[in-house]
């Protein structure tokens, strides 16, 4: 027989996020980004990213979205509500220096956002 555990009545569970101060993500040993650092850091560069948004008060991405679309007649426009957008956006472009949770590959490049995916993630052509 197999143990029954149970939850007290009184006991409150919140989710909680804690920042990993700065931690490179692992496509940057993959990629060989740091090197790539010394001579640029993606200055200059606007990348367009086609997927379920951006959450644009990210805190890891605050200066980097310079516009955003939306192309599904979501409710909430192009706000991302998957999170799936938010991640590509970040894992180009999430700001060094301001001790949040990641930097992103080209951490000072711009993002334009376009929503082409509805807020469960599907699209069509």
């Amino acid at each position: 027989m197999e143990p029954i555990y149970r939850i007290p009545d009184d006991l409150l569970a919140e989710p909680v996020t804690v920042a990993l101060s700065e931690t490179p993500d692992w496509s940057h040993e993959f990629l060989g980004i740091d090197p790539l650092w010394e001579k640029t850091r993606g200055e200059g560069i606007i990348c367009c990213v086609l997927d379920t948004g951006v959450a644009e008060t990210h805190p890891d991405l605050q200066g980097a979205i310079l516009d955003t679309a939306d192309f599904t007649r979501s409710l909430a426009g192009p706000r991302d509500k998957l999170g799936h957008g938010t991640w590509c956006c970040g894992a180009i472009a999430m700001r060094s220096g301001n001790d949040q949770g990641g930097r992103g590959i080209a951490n000072l490049s711009q993002i334009l956002s376009a929503k082409v995916l509805g807020d469960s993630g599907s699209g069509n052509d």
